[in-house]
């Protein structure tokens, strides 16, 4: 094991995840969506518009530009070649955002 090695936090990652569907599918199935309130088609056409926006730009303007690199064929960024195993946990978790946690989490002085 090397410093900043997260493949032993493997086991904790994968429980929280299965936990969390344990958690969220029986909670959708217990919506009675009876008596959820109605809303018109303009409503939901605006927020669908809205929500398609935001996706679009979350994936292009913060995911994106950090990804050219480690998919290229010889990866430099020094967030990625510190830790790619951490470096992918960060980047697809919903919950962090990227340039929050990548200066806490990889410096380059963890190289």
């Amino acid at each position: 094991m090397y410093p900043g090695n997260s493949e032993r936090f493997f086991l904790l990652y994968l429980g929280l995840f299965v936990l969390g569907g344990a958690i969220v599918f029986p909670a959708w199935a217990a919506i009675d969506a009876d008596r959820l309130p109605t809303t018109s088609r303009s409503a939901d056409r605006r927020l669908g518009w809205f929500l398609l926006v935001v996706a679009i730009f979350l994936e292009v303007g913060l995911h994106l530009q950090g990804l050219h690199d480690p998919w290229s064929t010889s990866p430099s960024a020094p967030e990625y070649l510190a830790d790619p195993g951490l470096f992918w946990l960060v980047k697809f978790n919903p919950w962090t955002s990227t340039r929050e946690a990548r200066p806490r989490a990889l410096t380059a002085q963890s190289v």
